[in-house]
């Protein structure tokens, strides 16, 4: 085997970039290796794809995970909320379930403040 000394400058910036971007996306050397500048300019190519590809499916999971989140949030602030009015007006059982019922539905169809979510009420329930 011949030393990097004896490379061309192009097998050179090739193999320095091989084992830059192996380095940096953490991949580890293996036991299997790239020997030409072909070989290693595919590997190259590859572990570029994948972390792109591992970066990508990540920020959808966190975006996923934080609108859902974001979701329960405002339906547990909207049922404090309703618990709040329940305590100081004393609701019928079968009124504040059926609120309770229509704060979890609108509130997974899309998210909506307070004042829009009580101007969707049904009038009977609004009052």
């Amino acid at each position: 085997m011949k030393g990097y000394q004896d490379y061309d400058n192009q097998s050179l910036y090739i193999t320095s970039l091989y084992f830059t971007v192996t380095t940096i996306v953490t991949v580890g050397y293996g036991d299997i290796t790239p020997y030409n500048n072909q070989e290693r300019s595919f590997v190259i190519f590859l572990m570029l794809v994948g972390v792109i590809s591992f970066s990508f499916a990540t920020s959808t999971l966190s975006v996923l995970m934080t609108k859902y989140d974001f979701r329960n949030e405002i339906i547990t602030q909207r049922t404090e909320f309703l618990q709040e009015l329940q305590d100081i007006y004393s609701f019928e059982s079968e009124l504040f379930n059926e609120i309770s019922n229509h704060i979890t539905y609108n509130s997974n169809q899309k998210s909506k403040d307070i004042a829009e979510f009580a101007e969707e009420l049904p009038h009977k329930l609004r009052v």
